[in-house]
């Protein structure tokens, strides 16, 4: 007994839960008012910019009035006005239409802005260029441009437009491809082939002619020689190297007494040197020989400062004994 309603109670507990979970599920949705509408929401309508309308200018040029068969028509439309900062309203422009003009074929077309600010003000320009190309010789026109443009996100449109403008299309002008392809450039190919071959056959001869005479030798007489070495010994007493300067003109003495007149120089003392020179030279190239060697002493082995006029000296002694030496040698080929 007790376990039959035990079963019972279960049974009408189970029952209970049942009957709640399916009143739940069709419970209806919350009224949550207008928040969300399902709807979408009104657009709001575009304003037009604000601002007094500038004046705009529009001009039309050709780069060139008068354009070669061959070549290319340029035309460019210019659109000017100024935009005050705050004041002048944005706009919209249609792109033109190329205009139009018998013989001439639009090829293509570009777009530029420029703008300049100067004291709150902007400078605008707006720049189109069409190119054509021509397909006959002679006068002809091409018609006005038209540009429209509105206040951006305005309906009002304006339009300006352009003076038509006279072009002429001159014969075509040969270039460097045309004349390849004409006789023309087979006379100049064969002028210049014969040009060369001239050239080369100049040369040919002159080489020919240079190997079949005997070379003259260039050759420079020892005080020549000599009086060059003096010159590039020059470059020490420049750098300031007194002692090497004194050195170098000591050793080039002493060379060319050695090759000139035979006087043996390297081992002699100052007074045996002194002494052959006498003998060769005379008394008073032996004395100022004397006084150079002992100043080359002096700033060798003493520490001696050369002074300007020492060096100059100095200079002066081995220059003459070598110019004495060029001397003799214009006698003996003059037969003195």
């Amino acid at each position: 007994m007790i376990h039959v309603k035990t079963v019972c109670f279960f049974l009408f507990i189970l029952f209970l839960w049942a009957d709640s979970t399916a009143a739940q599920v069709n419970l209806p949705p919350p009224n949550l008012g207008n928040a969300y509408p399902s709807g979408p929401a009104p657009s709001a309508k575009a304003q037009p910019s604000p601002g007094v309308m500038p004046d705009i200018r529009i001009s039309a040029r050709l780069e060139s009035p008068e354009v070669p068969l061959n070549d290319i028509v340029t035309l460019v439309i210019e659109i000017r006005w100024d935009k005050k900062l705050g004041q002048t309203p944005e706009l919209d422009f249609e792109f033109p239409d190329p205009p139009e003009a018998e013989g001439l074929t639009p090829v293509g077309n570009s777009f530029r802005t420029f703008t300049e600010l100067d004291s709150g003000v902007q400078h605008v320009l707006r720049e189109y260029t069409y190119e054509y190309q021509p397909g006959q010789e002679g006068k002809t026109r091409i018609d006005k441009a038209a540009v429209t443009y509105r206040r951006r996100g305005g309906e009002d449109e304006t339009t300006l437009e352009t003076g038509s403008l006279e072009l002429t299309i001159l014969p075509p002008v040969r270039g460097i491809k045309d004349l390849a392809q004409g006789n023309i450039a087979k006379i100049i190919i064969a002028l210049i082939l014969l040009c060369a071959g001239s050239i080369l056959a100049a040369v040919l001869l002159r080489d020919r002619k240079k190997r079949a005479e005997p070379e003259t030798l260039m050759t420079e007489t020892l005080e020549e020689t000599f009086i060059k070495r003096l010159k590039e010994n020059e470059t020490l007493r420049i750098a300031g190297r007194f002692s090497d300067y004194f050195l170098g003109l000591s050793s080039l003495l002493r060379a060319y007494l050695g090759e000139k007149y035979n006087i043996r120089t390297h081992g002699q003392t100052t007074d045996r040197l002194v002494g052959g020179v006498r003998e060769r030279l005379g008394d008073k190239e032996s004395k100022e020989l004397k006084d150079f060697l002992l100043l080359c002493d002096r700033v060798k082995f003493a520490g001696h400062q050369p002074g300007t006029a020492e060096m100059d000296q100095a200079y002066e002694t081995v220059r003459r004994i070598i110019q004495i030496g060029a001397s003799e040698e214009k006698i003996l080929e003059q037969g003195g």
